[in-house]
């Protein structure tokens, strides 16, 4: 499941909404709803499932993920892994 984070992130860096949006609600499921999931990996589903809604036009979906990412990106606890994440978490636009 970890490649699948790949792939709606990157049809949102290329404009294509409604495949992003499709991949991401899947990925998003998934780490999401697993108790197992490490932090870092809770923030980035958030993200990318923000990103791909802001590209795919679905306001409620990209302010509430983009809610979510935000603050699970500040209950990472390694700052390495949260400076990694941020990488990502910049690009989305915000809502």
């Amino acid at each position: 499941m970890r490649a699948s984070v790949l792939r709606p992130e990157v049809h949102a860096v290329l404009g294509f909404g409604a495949s992003a949006f499709e991949f991401a609600q899947t990925m998003h499921g998934y780490f999401a709803d697993n108790a197992q999931t490490p932090d870092w990996e809770v923030a980035f589903a958030h993200a990318i499932q923000a990103h791909a809604a802001a590209v795919a036009g679905v306001h409620a979906v990209h302010l509430r993920a983009f809610e979510r990412a935000s603050a699970a990106i500040e209950a990472i606890a390694s700052d390495e892994d949260r400076a990694i994440v941020m990488k990502t978490f910049g690009r989305i636009p915000r809502p």
